[in-house]
């Protein structure tokens, strides 16, 4: 087919018409978009029952929240503001106003309407949270007493001394806490997971790493639901004692009682901080010896795992090779209730524990774990661990 001159020219003009025509659809389309996104928006959201640490740096704590139930909780490090109502041990469902930055991310919340609030259950009743206290997010308000991101204060019940030391060592820690009821709800310290330099928090608290531990010349019971015998450990000689809740102990390591040893393991810890397997990497061959009364200690006991004394005045206590002689206070261990706990006083003596005295500091029992806590085991520094 034969074209013009014209006829190029014209169908030119209208190539032209057709690209400027479409370039402004997509143009305008695009606006319309893009100032649909950056449009506040009208939401729900769900509020959990705890707070964190809004970042490594802050002394401020940030809200959690999600979108759905189904939905993995994430810190909101944005201004989240209108929620005077937030209640600590509640999960709660708000009407939120979400502002976006040019980009299109969030820029900030605004709570327009509380929809519902929850007790969660008691089987939330704990919580660990990550804390780095060089950002000054734990301030002590007395002896006993702490103030969390400038927002609520909690008892350290007993691991004052271990949350005293990593704040003086400004360590990054992974805390355990616990809901407590009455009419304001709140928290107290159940535990120090870990403590660690901030540059080694990672490889101490998280993960597998070798490290070198004094393990204790005695035992202690679990605290867990099945009852057993736990061993005590520390990193330095100046350290508290603290509790191994690992039923099987150590891999590879079985301890005499009376022996302090100094041992190299691979632990291993779970994002949470919970270690949740040790390893022996290197034996001690010639442990410290601390038998003798000189070396007396407290362990604690359930009357499930004691039997009644025999004729000898001994007392089979788990599946421990080693028995308790109860001369002088042998009715204090007949006829327990499985319920019952038990702090003594004791020293090793050969083959066999004793009490260290027949008095009332010596042994302490009560059928309920609160006041077992409040009356025996908080008047004693040297039970420096938590159950």
């Amino acid at each position: 087919m034969h074209h013009t001159g014209n006829d190029r020219l014209n169908m030119r003009h209208v190539a032209r018409g057709l690209a400027t025509a479409a370039t402004f659809v997509l143009v305008l389309s695009g606006c319309i978009e893009l100032g649909q996104e950056w449009s506040d928006k009208h939401e729900t959201r769900e509020v959990d029952y705890y707070k964190e640490q809004c970042d490594n740096d802050s002394s401020e704590l940030c809200f959690r929240i999600r979108e759905d139930s189904g939905d993995s909780w994430e810190v909101v490090e944005e201004p989240f503001a209108g929620f005077e109502d937030y209640v600590w041990g509640q999960r709660h469902d708000v009407d939120v106003q979400v502002s976006f930055n040019d980009d299109g991310s969030t820029s900030s919340y605004v709570v327009t309407g509380l929809n519902a609030s929850e007790t969660v259950d008691s089987s939330e009743n704990t919580f660990a949270i990550n804390l780095y206290t060089q950002a000054g997010i734990l301030v002590q308000n007395n002896d006993t007493n702490w103030q969390l991101g400038g927002e609520i204060s909690f008892d350290c019940g007993v691991a004052c001394d271990a949350l005293e030391k990593a704040v003086a060592n400004q360590y990054a820690t992974r805390l355990e806490f616990v809901l407590t009821g009455g009419d304001v709800p709140g928290i107290e310290l159940n535990s120090v997971i870990c403590a660690s330099s901030e540059d080694d928090f990672s490889s101490d608290c998280e993960g597998e790493s070798k490290v070198s531990w004094i393990i204790g010349w005695f035992q202690s019971d679990c605290g867990l639901a099945e009852a057993s015998m736990c061993l005590v450990y520390k990193v330095n000689s100046s350290d508290d004692f603290e509790l191994l809740q690992l039923e099987g102990g150590i891999d590879g390591f079985t301890p005499e009682w009376g022996s302090q040893y100094t041992i190299d393991v691979i632990k291993t810890v779970s994002d949470g901080g919970t270690i949740t397997k040790v390893t022996l990497d290197e034996d001690d061959s010639n442990p410290d010896s601390y038998v003798g009364s000189s070396n007396d200690f407290r362990m604690i006991l359930r009357g499930s795992e004691l039997k009644d004394p025999d004729s000898n005045n001994l007392v089979t206590i788990y599946d421990a090779d080693i028995d308790l002689d109860c001369t002088g206070a042998c009715s204090d261990f007949s006829g327990l209730e499985d319920d019952e706990w038990m702090l003594v006083r004791v020293y090793v003596d050969g083959e066999e524990l004793r009490l260290y005295n027949t008095g009332s500091d010596s042994i302490c029992i009560d059928d309920s774990l609160a006041d077992f806590r409040d009356n025996c085991i908080d008047d004693h520094d040297d039970v420096t661990w938590g159950i």
